[in-house]
């Protein structure tokens, strides 16, 4: 997993040519599919899901110093990590979505993954993306929906592609979704 840092804004990247390269060290042997940085209230972590079924999470502080930044690995998941997502930019909790059909939702303790649930949905999970109470999901077998974390249901499901889901957003009136089809 590779990291790059200025030290100053997102707004500033387009002007400055200071980009510096970290390379850190992972407990991956597969395919890194997909990586978050999160917002965490005790330091600044990051998670990378892969082909190997694992998701690991980082203590970004210590990628200047060079130090070991794997705090935890965790095996929950039969398939290819596919997606990963964080509630809101404060939250602790996490999800992940895997080839394995399942949606697993945790809470991120102290550095560590806690399995709050799970959801099984008979397919692999391609996108997530949590819209307030609502966890949003794409899958390989073309439906996107909507499940309610309060209640632990799923709200809707629909099928408006006729190939895989690969991203899944929404806005205060409308769900948006792309897949394979283009559409």
């Amino acid at each position: 997993v590779s990291t790059q840092s200025t030290g100053e804004t997102a707004q500033s990247l387009r002007h400055n040519t200071s980009v510096q390269k970290f390379t850190m060290a992972t407990n991956h042997y597969g395919d890194v599919h997909c990586i978050k940085i999160l917002s965490h209230p005790a330091k600044q972590i990051a998670l990378s899901g892969s082909r190997d079924k694992t998701i690991c999470v980082y203590d970004m502080d210590c990628i200047e110093a060079q130090e070991k930044c794997i705090i935890n690995t965790n095996t929950d998941h039969n398939g290819w990590i596919w997606t990963l997502d964080q509630e809101d930019g404060n939250s602790s909790k996490i999800v992940s979505g895997s080839w394995d059909s399942y949606i697993h939702l945790y809470d991120i303790g102290r550095g560590g993954l806690e399995k709050v649930s799970d959801l099984s949905v008979h397919s692999a999970i391609l996108c997530t993306r949590f819209e307030s109470n609502f966890l949003l999901y794409g899958t390989y077998s073309k439906f996107v929906a909507g499940y309610d974390i309060r209640s632990k249901n799923v709200a809707f499901k629909l099928k408006n592609h006729t190939k895989p889901v690969l991203s899944v957003a929404a806005s205060p009136n409308y769900i948006w979704s792309s897949g394979e089809d283009n559409a």
